[in-house]
């Protein structure tokens, strides 16, 4: 049971995980918004030491943007090779001249359906391989009642245990 519950518990994270994406700003993005700045080949060489190598995208929480940077509370940090390093929500202050685009975080909503709809198969095929929704068709043995067949009449059930000394 303890396996079944972590499967759905996993299927559940990559279900709520799967319904997000980035997509390109249309209007300028506001404070508090979920977003991803797209690095320029210079913006990797001068955020290296702050960010680390390879930088492509840096995501977070938009907390202001003037003229000239935005400052964001960084969630992840996403490299060329898509490989992703999550960040605690330390502040990164990026000069635009060395971001090339802005993409907001939104749900998506052809990914959430798909998503809910794999997550739903999934139940579906655990509950109906386990029997839960038909009635058990195993015999009912009344426990009143010696056992009957040709079998041993007492069934041995090894235990062992192990010792460790300290």
């Amino acid at each position: 049971m303890r396996r079944a519950t972590s499967i759905l518990i996993a299927i559940s994270v990559l279900a709520t995980s799967a319904c997000y994406s980035y997509v390109p700003v249309t209007v300028s993005p506001v404070p508090g918004q979920e977003v991803a700045l797209v690095i320029t080949d210079r913006g990797r060489v001068a955020l290296n030491e702050r960010v680390g190598p390879d930088v492509d995208e840096i995501r977070g929480t938009l907390v202001d943007k003037t003229d000239s940077s935005y400052m964001l509370t960084m969630s992840e940090a996403v490299t060329l090779r898509r490989a992703s390093t999550k960040w605690t929500g330390e502040s990164v202050s990026v000069p635009i001249t060395l971001v090339s685009g802005v993409r907001e975080k939104r749900l998506s909503r052809t990914r959430s359906w798909l998503a809910a709809g794999g997550a739903t198969a999934v139940v579906v095929a655990f509950i109906a391989t386990r029997s839960f929704l038909v009635g058990n068709s195993s015999v009912d043995i009344d426990p009143s009642k010696p056992p009957t067949g040709t079998g041993p009449s007492t069934v041995r059930v090894p235990v062992s245990f192990l010792f460790r000394s300290h």
